[in-house]
């Protein structure tokens, strides 16, 4: 992943996401609010009445391995895909289920781990061009043990992750 992200600095426009920003987002719930007035806002309480809820159906879920890579590009974003992701494709499910968002997405979920976006002016040939060699390759692994419900500051541009609630997966 060093050696990618050492690749992507000469990619003028391409922003870095620094190692604590980092994650597989499995299902956005809004910001936390105290009176929402925005569908991309929610309330104290409905976040713990998710956090609850969400134990029930992510507990039962079995540690699974995650395969990073290969590096791929939205049109805003360089990505890792996650390979063999039906394990968390079942997750999402089970918490977008749960989330009730306002709003169905425009686009279908597809877990990836993001590192680096664009700011607008980042050529897509200079993007394919250096993403190319690395469109395969196998970046890490590590065995999900659990899901996290996570907060951040939205002033920031790259926030610490704040963990709400850990819910671990079955042993």
């Amino acid at each position: 992943l060093s050696t990618v992200r050492d690749e992507l600095l000469g990619l003028q426009g391409a922003r870095l996401h620094p190692d604590h920003f980092l994650h597989i987002m499995l299902q956005e719930l809004g910001f936390v609010v105290d009176h929402p007035t925005r569908s991309d806002e929610i309330a104290p309480a409905r976040l713990e009445e998710f956090a609850l809820a969400a134990t029930s159906p992510v507990s039962d879920v079995q540690p699974f391995p995650v395969a990073l890579g290969g590096v791929n590009s939205f049109q805003d974003a360089v990505f890792l895909e996650i390979g063999q992701n039906e394990p968390l494709n079942q997750i999402h499910e089970r918490l977008f289920d749960l989330a009730a968002v306002p709003h169905i997405p425009s686009y279908p979920f597809l877990a990836h781990c993001t590192i680096a976006h664009y700011d607008g002016s980042v050529s897509p040939q200079a993007a394919r061009t250096v993403i190319e060699s690395w469109r395969a390759a196998l970046l890490g692994q590590f065995t999900a043990t659990e899901i996290e419900i996570v907060t951040m500051d939205p002033g920031s541009a790259y926030p610490e992750l704040q963990t709400y609630a850990a819910i671990p997966f079955a042993n």
